[in-house]
């Protein structure tokens, strides 16, 4: 036997040159059956998953149950403000906690900005007695970059007035007339009346046809 040679138990030795070609096979059937990371099929969830590989501290590859790997839940937290500071604390904590003071989320004053240019838009005339609109729509803005905001108004109707249609006359009682009282009216029935309110003392009741002064 050779130096380099091993022979097996079954008395069948090998030389170098078999165990060389013996570890070059090996190295291609495990680089043929092998995969790369990114040859495997990825998912977006564990809750499927019962173990994921990992390593012992003997560098043993060993299979990590999924169950061991899951936190405990978290609690709930509330959030405050103060004059000075954000505030946070668990539910049921009565003390707060700053999270964030308030000054170090003010920056610096900015310069003042240009006034939006203004304008009537459309004017709506609304039904009686419905609530008046207004609001600004915003239609532009100029070549300076300065937005441009339409004034769209709705304007109710006033209350319709009493019919002007008929004669004109007007009828009173004589039990509501009293003496010396100045009476004013304008009477259809004697011409000199019509166009014009007599402004002298003088009661007209209309009374078995007859004008009282």
């Amino acid at each position: 036997m050779a130096v380099g040679d091993l022979t097996l138990s079954s008395g069948f030795t090998l030389t170098p040159e078999d165990l060389r070609a013996i570890a070059a096979e090996s190295k291609k059937i495990l680089a043929e059956e092998s995969k790369d990371l990114s040859q495997y099929k990825e998912i977006d969830s564990v809750s499927s998953v019962s173990s994921l590989p990992g390593i012992s501290a003997k560098e043993e590859l060993v299979r990590v149950p999924m169950a061991i790997l899951k936190g405990l839940d978290g609690r709930e937290i509330e959030l405050a403000s103060s004059s000075t500071d954000i505030q946070w604390r668990y539910v049921g904590n009565p003390g707060w906690n700053v999270l964030v003071e308030l000054s170090l989320l003010t920056g610096p004053k900015g310069t003042p900005g240009d006034p939006p240019v203004v304008s009537i838009g459309t004017v709506s005339t609304l039904p009686f007695n419905s609530s008046a609109t207004a609001g600004f729509v915003l239609r532009g803005e100029t070549p300076e970059g300065i937005p441009i905001y339409a004034l769209d108004l709705g304007i109710p109707q006033g209350k319709p007035g009493q019919d002007g249609n008929g004669a004109g006359n007007v009828f009173v009682p004589t039990d509501n007339i009293i003496a010396d009282r100045y009476y004013i009216f304008k009477s259809g029935v004697y011409p000199q009346y019509l166009g014009r309110y007599p402004v002298k003392q003088r009661i007209w009741v209309p009374h078995r046809g007859r004008r009282h002064r």
